[in-house]
């Protein structure tokens, strides 16, 4: 006798018990979950078809698309189809009935009026007609079962089916389509045994074994009862306790990015978990992966964003756990001060970077701050955040050519660290001095022009034999200044001093106007002529680009112009005017420029 069937309380039941022995908890399918799901199968097995329908409408809302509600909808339109033609046919029988009579009501008037000699043919003509009506109304009935027999056995309901049979084989024994219904029916009824043959299977753990029995019944027969689910719900009990395997042998053997794989997949694919030993094995992993990375002497910025990816995750598992209290200081402790050193290395990088731009610069901000939030009670990493800061704001105003206020914010950065930015920033404060007092001497501004000249020139003091161009261009438009002031004496005194570092009349070898030149305005400076004196180095002065070591360079990659201009041991002003470009800050990709310098 075939086995009786769980309730699908007992398959709940079942399915809980078996993921308990997995150290899980969850379900598989949010729809055979719904009460509402489980009533519209008890009405259906009923063919309480008017309930199914209203059942159908709200599960649908909840669940628009869904594949196992829309075959269900396909098979109660077939049923209600086959209700209607069943309707049909008791019409269609009344009819014949009726038509039936009336003929009996002619013959027998027929009769009367031919008299009683016909009589007995009359009856003979009635009896064979109710024989006929007879045998349409057994036609119709056993299309109707046979119809309503097969819808059963599609949506796996052979006891049903088999009383459809039974009551077929009594009015139409000889049916052509009794054996293979029948047959169909048998078949069902043994796939039903299978199927609860597989859900004893998973009570008692043996999952693999249920597995290949459902996924058997899937084959043959697609879509039957909640196969598809079940398998489901195995395939990823299966997946998980693999998962959980693999992350214990990686544990044992200190494989730290592998307890982390695998341990995060069983998370993600219950997100319920509270295997204790899963979570003290993942904090534990998280915490040496973070040490190691954070150690490593080339860590990339990835890697950095991976560790504080884990110190998120690794605090997450126990966030209000007082056990783990002593955990959560010792990771935060371990990590915190390599984490604030890591961001800090990040950040001197991208601003050391002479390719920097806006986005780089802002890294580098957001890197630092991470590094003192990490460390809020540390006062110098504070006062390094602070610079960066603004770092930022003078780097942006220099390339919007907002000289005063990039000076303002770069001279606060130099007096605490001159060397801010590996140099950087210095380079473009220099620039930022020599242009604003370039702009002021074209307006006639000339004692605010010669402030910031003498600013970028001390400022520059130092690095005058590493690039003499700048040095030089400076102590040029100073003299520049001082002579448009009237101060012929102290602005040919630049002059001198500008020309005899360069060695010029050295360099002046060949071009004997320019030498002669030279020459005719030291001897006006010697004769206390400083006025004239002024005017000829003023000429010479403006025709002097032939003592400039020229070479054309093709930019590699965008650019700040100062950074390049420094880079390649000249200035902004000079690539400028050489190259006659728009007064811009920035220098293109693929740009072909011609760098003038003086070499030493």
């Amino acid at each position: 006798m075939a086995k009786k069937m769980k309730s699908k309380s007992d398959r709940k039941h079942t399915t809980e018990r078996n993921i308990e022995n997995l150290h899980l908890s969850g379900h598989f399918s949010n729809l055979t979950d719904h009460p509402d799901y489980k009533r519209l199968i008890a009405h259906y097995e009923k063919a309480e078809f008017a309930e199914c329908q209203q059942l159908l409408e709200k599960l649908d809302n909840i669940y628009p698309h869904n594949g196992e509600l829309s075959k269900i909808k396909e098979d109660l339109k077939m049923k209600l189809s086959l209700r209607d033609l069943t309707a049909n046919s008791q019409k269609r029988e009344k009819f014949l009935k009726f038509r039936s009579i009336l003929n009996i009501l002619i013959m027998i008037i027929v009769g009367i009026v031919v008299g009683i000699s016909i009589t007995y043919a009359s009856q003979v003509i009635n009896l064979n007609q109710a024989e006929i009506n007879e045998t349409e109304q057994d036609n119709s009935a056993a299309l109707s079962l046979e119809s309503q027999a097969e819808q059963l056995l599609l949506v796996g309901n052979p006891e049903t089916a088999q009383e459809i049979l039974d009551r077929l084989q009594e009015i139409d024994p000889g049916n052509d389509r009794l054996p293979e219904l029948s047959e169909q029916t048998k078949k069902l009824q043994q796939q039903k045994e299978n199927y609860q043959s597989a859900l004893d299977l998973q009570d008692s753990g043996s999952l693999e074994e249920a597995l290949k029995i459902l996924q058997d019944i899937e084959r043959e027969q697609p879509g039957l009862w909640d196969v598809n689910q079940q398998i489901a719900g195995i395939e990823t009990a299966l997946a998980i306790k693999s998962l959980i395997e693999q992350g214990k042998l990686a544990f044992e053997s200190e494989n730290w990015v592998g307890v982390i794989a695998a341990y995060e997949q069983v998370m993600e694919s219950n997100p319920a978990i509270e295997d204790q030993q899963i979570k003290e094995q993942l904090f534990g992993s998280y915490l040496n992966q973070i040490i190691l990375m954070l150690q490593a002497e080339n860590t990339s910025i990835i890697e950095i964003n991976q560790a504080a990816d884990y110190y998120r995750k690794a605090v997450a598992l126990f966030p209000q756990s007082r056990e783990f209290a002593d955990e959560r200081e010792d990771l935060r402790e371990l990590s915190s001060g390599l984490l604030e050193l890591k961001y800090k290395q990040i950040a001197e990088n991208l601003l050391a970077d002479p390719y920097q731009d806006q986005g780089t610069v802002g890294e580098a901000v957001a890197y630092l701050r991470k590094a003192a939030k990490i460390q809020p009670n540390n006062s110098a990493l504070q006062l390094d955040l602070q610079n960066v800061e603004y770092y930022q704001i003078a780097f942006n105003d220099f390339l919007d050519m907002n000289w005063r206020q990039a000076i303002t914010n770069f001279e606060k950065i130099i007096e605490v660290d001159p060397n801010f930015a590996d140099g950087n920033a210095k380079v473009m404060l220099f620039e930022s001095y020599y242009l604003l007092g370039e702009q002021y001497y074209s307006a006639g501004f000339f004692q605010d022009a010669l402030s910031n000249l003498e600013k970028a020139e001390l400022l520059i003091w130092e690095d005058r034999n590493d690039n003499l161009i700048r040095l030089f261009l400076t102590e040029v438009l100073i003299g520049k200044t001082l002579g448009a002031m009237e101060e012929y004496e102290n602005a040919v005194s630049y002059f001198r001093y500008a020309t005899n570092m360069i060695n010029v009349y050295g360099r002046l070898i060949g071009n004997v106007n320019l030498s002669n030149r030279y020459l005719e305005a030291n001897d006006l400076f010697a004769a206390e002529n400083y006025q004239a004196a002024f005017d000829t180095y003023n000429i010479l002065l403006d025709n002097i680009d032939s003592i400039y070591s020229m070479r054309e360079i093709e930019v590699e990659t965008s650019m700040v112009l100062a950074l390049f201009a420094d880079a390649n041991r000249s200035t902004v002003k000079a690539i400028i005017v050489t190259n006659d470009l728009p007064k811009k800050m920035t220098i293109k990709r693929g740009q072909v420029v011609i760098v003038p310098s003086l070499d030493n």
